[in-house]
């Protein structure tokens, strides 16, 4: 992946927000049926496990962000690929209002983050890095640029779903 140019925190916050506004307007309109139903944008992941999925990442992002800041060297166990199928395992059987009520908390918890960064502390390579990238990075690829992963497939679902609707 691509590392994320220098940017501010005010530049960071402002577009994580916008494109998560947008990747929840794809699902805006969608019944409960539409949303919980398997398949859904993936093979195995409904809508409601693709919420909980990027609230889940959200969040580890923001206690990983801290612990960084605090001056706590980061180690992770496990790929991606397992912390994806540890998140949906313990989220699989939440109710669709807990998964929203999650997904509008992460994006609190994001905002509260984001607005307590210095632009230093996200573009600074040397401390407050993540694996060798700066933090900036770090939170790029857990908000916009993880949103833009499952965007397309959902746009795609909601499509097939309002045209099956009628």
């Amino acid at each position: 992946m691509e590392l994320e140019p220098k940017t501010t925190v005010a530049q960071l916050l402002e577009r994580s927000l916008r494109e998560r506004a947008q990747l929840a307007a794809l699902w805006d309109g969608l019944d409960a049926q539409q949303l919980t139903q398997r398949p859904g944008p993936q093979a195995d992941w409904s809508v409601k496990d693709l919420i909980a999925h990027i609230s889940w990442w959200e969040q580890e992002m923001c206690q990983l962000t801290r612990r960084i800041l605090a001056g706590e060297r980061i180690t992770i166990d496990g790929t991606v690929e397992q912390a994806n199928a540890q998140s949906f395992a313990q989220q699989r059987d939440s109710s669709l209002s807990d998964v929203l009520a999650g997904f509008a908390a992460s994006g609190q918890e994001l905002a509260r983050l984001l607005g307590s960064l210095r632009d230093e502390q996200i573009n600074d390579e040397s401390q407050f890095a993540f694996y060798g990238k700066p933090l900036r990075h770090f939170i790029a690829a857990n908000t916009y640029r993880h949103y833009g992963d499952h965007s397309e497939r959902l746009r795609s679902y909601r499509a097939r779903q309002l045209a099956a609707a009628g």
